[in-house]
């Protein structure tokens, strides 16, 4: 299915039953860069989840 939910319980089925290496998650994401370009590949060196709001928690937007 389509989502992350579904992608996080296929995978938790797939780790369970053929215990790989390695798994490698592909994506894509939008951004504004002057420097990039339609088809560069960009690397992360640091990941924030942002679908829920938890400030009302303590916690900082993004963290």
């Amino acid at each position: 299915g389509i989502g992350k939910v579904s992608a996080a319980m296929g995978t938790t089925l797939l780790l369970e039953h053929c215990s790989p290496d390695v798994v490698i998650n592909t994506g894509s994401a939008g951004g504004l860069a002057s420097t990039l370009r339609v088809g560069d590949i960009v690397v992360s060196e640091e990941v924030r989840y942002h679908d829920a709001d938890v400030t009302a928690f303590g916690y900082e937007p993004g963290q």
